[in-house]
């Protein structure tokens, strides 16, 4: 049985890597793309782009693709996104700003079924996911739905030239509930979950 938790609370900025991880912009110094960003993104959205790195040695990357990779994800829904006033408006700012030519707006519908914001990472390849062992079935079913709030606008120190929306996730009983998600799953707990 699941109790709903009608007012949850979320993992506070200062036990996330939000601050930590963000573009350190300076005043006069133009944004330069990334070399992951060149290799992972760059190539979907613009493969014409002269900065396009359309594959690099030791990575599995072929102008932008590669092979399945199996992530555990929390999908998020563009069509409950943009009926919120919050995002409708943080929309409209950046639509506004100085900063919105530079923005491929067109790949804002070509993403609109692929949001989310990755939990566990490359947890395997192939084509067969990979198993998670009963225990952790159990205990996963046993945390119920997640709790998640989307807010503000993230760019990051890595994959330079993307823009995200930044996740933090409800605590369950007192702990970030991604982190308790990954450690089920034998990962490390991480403190970073970015929209896009």
């Amino acid at each position: 049985m699941h109790v709903a938790v009608s007012n949850p609370v979320f993992v506070a900025d200062d036990q996330l890597g939000y601050d930590r991880s963000r573009t350190a912009f300076a005043p006069g110094v133009p944004m330069k793309l990334d070399e992951s960003y060149r290799l992972a993104h760059l190539p979907l959205v613009n493969p014409a782009h002269d900065d396009v790195i359309a594959r690099s040695p030791g990575k599995s990357y072929d102008m932008g693709r590669h092979a399945r990779i199996h992530s555990l994800v929390l999908p998020v829904s563009w069509d409950a996104l943009k009926a919120s006033p919050a995002f409708r408006a943080l929309d409209d700012a950046i639509r506004r700003s100085s900063l919105a030519p530079k923005i491929a707006w067109n790949i804002m519908d070509q993403r609109a079924d692929m949001l989310h914001a990755t939990i566990a990472g490359s947890l395997g390849e192939g084509e067969i996911p990979p198993p998670i062992s009963p225990a952790a079935q159990a205990a996963l079913s046993r945390m119920g739905p997640l709790r998640v709030r989307i807010s503000g606008l993230f760019s990051g120190n890595i994959n330079l030239g993307r823009l995200y929306l930044k996740a933090y996730p409800a605590l369950h009983d007192g702990e970030n509930s991604f982190q308790t998600i990954q450690r089920l799953l034998g990962r490390n707990p991480t403190d970073l979950y970015v929209v896009g």
